[in-house]
């Protein structure tokens, strides 16, 4: 993983326009988070994909969902966590503007998302027996625009559901955090990391937003999208 100030001589321009643009900070949370880090919060989840085990994450470009989204979930340990996923899909809809939402009729099988609540065992026999193996997302798309994800996971583990959440969404690499100087809690930082946040934090709804805003599209090159999202930053906290 590229060192923050690797990060920062790669945006270029980018970086540099934002340290002069500036953008509202009417929200409290707005005023803890400097506009540099947050693009390369941005860019390390959503813009790098995770190399192969033992590689470093490469340059990408933007995927996300079009539409609505069909949210099914399988397995017995879903009754017990009804609730969180209600709230979550309640929060994601509202955060990406894409409405997500439980449904039994899942034809055709397309803008579809399957939640598996897997018990120690069905993981085991899954992806073989490591106490690791707790959650897993995988995701199918064409152009840029996710069509299905499959989500698993362990039903003792449902604080991983943000995380594999985001996964889903279209941010494929996870957050190193203090790796390069940003100590912004993520859902998606390593479990057992002290920036690990149990739901999403102020740093993940921004860059949800940000990934989800109508003017980054589907398929738009890093770069690119860097310096869209840089026009987009001062209508973050306003729209």
């Amino acid at each position: 993983m590229s060192t923050r100030r690797q990060v920062i001589a790669g945006l270029g321009s980018v970086a540099a326009g934002l340290a002069t643009s500036g953008w509202p900070r009417q929200a409290e949370a707005a005023r803890r988070i400097d506009n540099d880090d947050l693009l390369i919060f941005f860019d390390t989840l959503a813009l790098m994909r995770r190399g192969a085990r033992g590689q470093s994450a490469r340059p990408s470009h933007v995927r996300k969902w079009k539409g609505p989204v069909k949210v099914r979930t399988r397995g017995a340990g879903a009754v017990a966590h009804r609730a969180t996923l209600e709230a979550l899909l309640e929060e994601t809809s509202t955060l990406t503007g894409v409405p997500f939402r439980r449904a039994i009729d899942v034809e055709p099988l397309d803008n579809l998302l399957t939640l598996y609540f897997l018990s120690a065992a069905e993981m085991d026999r899954l992806y073989g027996p490591d106490k690791n193996n707790v959650c897993y997302t995988n995701t199918r798309g064409r152009r840029g625009v996710l069509r299905t994800a499959r989500l698993r996971v362990r039903d003792d583990f449902a604080d991983c559901l943000h995380h594999e959440f985001m996964h889903a969404l279209g941010f494929d690499n996870h957050w190193p955090s203090l790796k390069i100087g940003i100590g912004a809690p993520s859902a998606l930082a390593n479990r057992h990391a002290p920036e690990r946040a149990r739901g999403y934090s102020e740093w993940d709804r921004m860059a949800i937003r940000l990934l989800y805003h109508p003017r980054l599209k589907p398929r738009t090159p890093r770069l690119q999208a860097l310096a869209t999202a840089r026009q987009i930053l001062p209508d973050l906290l306003i729209g």
